[in-house]
Order: structure tokens, then C-alpha cells, then sequence
């Protein structure tokens, strides 16, 4: 008995056997395969069968889009053989001789080629390009797994698919899915086959395709499940560089809330490799603290609503100031704490300079009246200590915080209340490096709580370089 296979965009798949005499196809409702599809006409082809002789044949009634057969077209009358396919605009007819079970059953263990690969997409390049637009839209890896498994079903007409990935390889119990995955073979039984999903050469899952006895998996059977298989691969390699880059966006975002631009390419390139941003180390920082004096009573003054549109602006300014020096951010109620180490991309100019640079340009601003609001004047005390710190990120993916923690900071951060009205002090550390860029005047000792000892405190009195900020 002969019959048609017949597979059709957005249809199920669906047998007519053929019969003795003609067969017609055509998008008219007159024939007797009746397609849906716009690029078939109306009056196709026709298909004959003559019993008596058991030979069947083709013929195209001068359609526009031509008929094919094993992927070429025809222009006469042409014998079919079991196992041809047929093609007419975008549907894909496979002829099967039931009679010859021979020819169409396929059974044993099958390497999972290159050669097997290409040979599948080659003989299922229309039904693979359907599926590929299904998949292509997909944007997460369930969703991915349920559309492989729809169509895996839909096309072969099958009892039952389970696709397991990677992650899931611990609980597998099946036998011939885990020869699948081990020996990177297609395992077919008589009511089983299982293909693996073969992406960057490593088995990143496998497909277990069940069918109800009575009813054998063919060869076409095998070449259109790995075809899928390896559509199924493209697709989880596409999710997976998604991820990555969704991932790195994520990073990123993260990032620019404390550095600049240019630091967080810097910072991204080990984050991409190991997964974590850099954890708290110790190592030489300066630390710079800016804090406004008397925030609350200012607050009150103005009001809650303009106070916080002040500080949106200010905290813009000084940021932007912070990482055009190439200092890491931290804001810390109305004030803020900008530390500057040597990294790869910050090592020509001492992290000193930068850092009472970075200070001197807010000084100025402040004595130019920019951060002032409705009339209303702010001050500011900055202060710049250098000495070692634990620098580095506490917390995990999106919640990380970056944190710089140690005496160098409490010290700097008691010297800024020093530093008003409108000041820049700086530690003895910090003074060596920075004492022929700028003048420097000694204040004294201060105690600062918590050390034995007082601290020697400098104030930044000019920059010796004409004006440069």
C-alpha cells in the first residue's frame, strides 16, 4: 500500500494513502489533496497510480512554482520509488511503500556524524527552515524544550518527547539515552530512539522519541530527528550567548553605579572569565571624602523636595568629576566616598594626584557658586587620606556592593570634619606625592578617634600648574 506523508506549515501532519487511478494537488478544494499554501497553484500536479503494474508516477500540470522531486524539477512524467520525496511551494510529501519494511525501518546504534548531520539537513532542508523560524523566536531554555518536543510531534506524528539537558544527566535512567549521550550515537528500537544534542562539539542534552508498537521509526524518521536535534543545538547556543550578554548588561549596570565607563571594560574582562567581580583584597588606596555641612538644617530650610533635587544634581557633578579621574563611587547618605587604586587602565598619574585633583575641580566649583540652589549656598569639607585598605565587592551577581574598608577610611573621613568651610585636606601619605603639584600648607596633628596617635593634616592651598583642574 502506497501513501503520502504529507507535512505543511502550520498543519499537522497528516497520511493519504493513494488509490488506484489519479491523485490530484492543488489549492483548489476540487482536488483531491486540497493545500493551503499560496505558493502552490490551484491545479498542481497529479499523481497515478497503476495497480496492476504497482508502479506509481508524477506529473506537474504547468504550475507556477514547478514540482520536485528528491529536490529536482521535473518537466515529465516521472516514476516515484518508496521513500521519495516531494516538494510543492513549501509542503513536503514523503512516499512510503508499507508493503517494503524493509527499506523502511531502521534499527541499531547510528554515530552522530558530521556526514550524518549534513546528509539530514540536506534531505529536510524545507520542513528544518520551518522549524528553525519557530525556534528562532524563542528567548528562554524551557520554552525551547517545549517547542522542539510540539514539533518533534507534530511532524513525526509521535506518542511521546522528552528532551533532557545537560543539568538533568544525574537523574537520567534511561539505558539507550545514556549510550546516546556517552558514545554521541542515535540509539533506535523497534519504539525508541534516542539522538543527542550535539552544541561546540560537547552533548549538551538528548531527544527520547517514543512510539507506540506496531508502528517503526524509518530512516526519514532518524534524518528528520537529527535535523531537529541539531536546529535544537543552534538554538540553545543562541540562548546561551543571550544569557552571556544579558549577563554582562547586567554587570555592567552594576558597575557604572560606582566606576567609569572605562573601568568597567576593565573589570568586565576578568568578570566574563571567572563570574565574580573582584572580591576585597588589600592593597594602597586614597580615599576621598565630601560631605555637606549641616545637610539637615539646609533641608528643612529649602524643603525635602528641592533638598533631593539638589542633591541629583550635585551628586551628578561631583560623580562625573570623581570618574573623570578614575575614582570608584560610594554614596553615603548626602555625602560621598570616592577611592582611587592603580589598575591597569589608571597607572600613568599616581592615584594621589588624581584623587586631590579630582577634589581641587569641586573646590573650584563650589567657590564658583555651581552647587549652590536658589540662592542657597553649600559647604563642603574634602578630605583625601592614602594607606592600605581591603578594597573589592561584597554580595553576589546584582546585589554586589562595592566596598572600601579599613583605618585609611575612618581617617579620612574624620580629617573632612577639618575641612570646612570649603576646604581640601590631605594625610601625610598622600602630601609626599602631591607636594610639587601643589602647595600644601601644614595645619597640624588632630586626634582621631580610635587611634593612639594624633594624624598629621595638610591643607591644599593652590594648584602650581597654572590653573590646570
Amino acid at each position: 500500500m502506497w501513501r503520502l506523508n504529507i507535512n505543511e506549515p502550520e498543519r499537522d501532519v497528516y497520511w493519504v494513502d493513494i488509490h488506484p487511478g489519479a491523485t490530484s494537488i492543488g489549492r483548489s478544494s476540487t482536488n483531491t489533496i486540497a493545500l493551503v499554501d499560496s505558493s502552490a497553484s490551484r491545479h498542481h500536479a497529479e499523481i497515478l497510480f497503476d495497480n496492476a503494474r504497482d508502479v506509481i508516477t508524477i506529473h506537474d500540470l504547468n504550475s507556477t512554482n514547478g514540482t520536485y522531486v528528491n529536490r529536482r524539477r521535473i518537466s515529465s512524467v516521472v516514476e516515484l520509488h518508496n521513500n521519495d520525496n516531494i516538494r510543492i511551494g513549501n509542503v513536503i510529501f514523503y512516499l512510503t511503500n508499507e508493503s517494503d519494511t524493509a527499506r523502511n525501518q531502521v534499527t541499531g546504534t547510528h554515530f552522530f556524524t558530521r556526514e550524518i548531520i549534513l546528509e539530514a539537513l540536506d534531505e529536510h532542508a524545507v520542513v528544518l527552515d520551518d522549524v528553525a523560524q519557530k525556534l528562532n523566536t524563542l528567548m528562554n531554555v524551557a520554552s525551547l524544550q517545549r517547542e522542539s518536543a510540539a514539533q518533534l510531534k507534530r511532524i513525526l506524528m509521535l506518542d511521546e518527547v522528552k528532551i533532557v539537558l545537560a543539568p538533568e544527566f544525574q537523574s537520567l535512567q534511561d539505558a539507550r539515552a545514556l549510550m546516546s549521550i556517552k558514545k554521541r550515537t542515535v540509539e533506535v528500537t523497534a519504539t525508541q530512539m534516542c539522538i543527542p544534542i550535539v552544541e561546540a562539539d560537547q552533548v549538551q542534552g538528548v531527544i527520547c522519541l517514543a512510539r507506540e508498537a506496531g508502528s517503526q521509526f524509518s530512516r526519514r524518521d532518524m534524518e528528520l530527528a537529527i535535523a531537529i536535534s541539531h536546529q535544537t543545538a543552534l538554538t540553545l547556543n543562541r540562548l546561551r550567548l543571550l544569557e552571556k550578554s544579558r549577563e554582562q548588561e547586567r554587570a555592567r549596570e552594576l558597575l557604572l553605579r560606582f566606576v567609569s565607563p572605562l573601568e568597567v571594560d576593565y573589570l568586565l574582562k576578568d568578570y566574563l572569565k571567572s563570574g565574580k567581580l573582584p572580591e576585597l583584597v588589600e592593597q594602597k588606596a586614597t580615599i576621598l571624602f565630601a560631605d555637606i555641612a549641616d545637610s539637615t538644617a539646609i533641608a528643612e530650610r529649602i524643603g525635602p523636595k528641592r533638598f533631593a533635587d539638589f542633591l541629583t544634581r550635585y551628586y551628578q557633578d561631583v560623580t562625573e568629576i570623581i570618574f573623570r579621574y578614575g575614582g570608584v563611587i560610594k554614596y553615603i547618605g548626602d555625602g560621598i566616598m570616592a577611592s582611587f587604586v592603580s589598575t591597569s587602565t589608571q597607572t600613568v598619574i599616581p592615584q594621589e594626584i588624581r584623587a586631590v585633583q579630582a577634589g581641587w575641580q569641586i573646590l573650584n566649583r563650589l567657590r564658583r557658586n555651581e552647587f549652590s540652589y536658589d540662592g542657597e549656598k553649600f559647604v563642603v569639607g574634602i578630605a583625601v587620606n592614602t594607606g592600605p585598605a581591603m578594597v573589592g565587592y561584597i554580595g553576589v551577581g546584582a546585589r554586589a556592593e562595592f566596598n572600601v574598608l579599613g583605618d585609611t577610611v575612618n581617617t579620612a573621613s574624620r580629617m573632612q570634619g577639618y575641612a570646612r568651610p570649603n576646604r581640601l585636606v590631605v594625610g601625610t601619605l598622600t602630601m609626599h606625592v602631591v607636594a610639587d603639584k601643589f602647595t600644601v600648607h601644614p595645619i597640624g596633628e588632630i586626634d582621631v578617634r580610635g587611634r593612639s596617635a594624633p594624624v598629621q593634616i595638610y591643607e591644599i592651598a593652590g594648584d602650581r600648574r597654572a590653573g590646570t583642574p
